[in-house]
């Protein structure tokens, strides 16, 4: 699931330097914006996006795994040098993108902040989790 949640991030990179350019020109003071979370006033490079909850990135992606019944040992990749691979399959990627802009709940926050918490969105099933059979 990870190679796959990594090529549907690199699918929206321009989408979402899209939404960070322009949250920059609407609300930037001197060249910093405040964290939608914490109101420090902060540079562009001191920010991230953040997929706010519930509808967190990989929360977002099993969504989209599960609607359109994917088999991820399927799935091809382009193999990118130096970046992330991306998908091979242009429809299924524009297909993510729209997914993506429709359920995405975006805000810009400390850099710091969204890293420190990311794998927080993970869903994975635990050994204690208890199963329907």
């Amino acid at each position: 699931m990870a190679k796959f949640r990594n090529a549907c991030r690199q699918s929206i990179q321009s989408d979402l330097r899209k939404v960070k350019l322009s949250y920059f020109r609407e609300h930037s003071i001197k060249g910093r914006v405040k964290c939608q979370e914490s109101n420090e006033l902060l540079k562009w490079e001191e920010l991230n996006i953040d997929h706010r909850q519930p509808n967190t990135f990989s929360v977002i992606v099993e969504r989209f795994v599960e609607k359109n019944s994917i088999t991820l040992e399927s799935i091809e990749y382009n193999e990118i040098d130096g970046g992330q691979d991306e998908l091979a399959d242009i429809k299924l990627k524009e297909l993510f993108i729209l997914f993506h802009k429709e359920k995405a709940n975006l805000r810009l926050i400390n850099q710091g902040l969204n890293l420190g918490r990311s794998h927080q969105s993970r869903i994975n099933r635990q050994k204690k989790d208890l199963v329907i059979e």
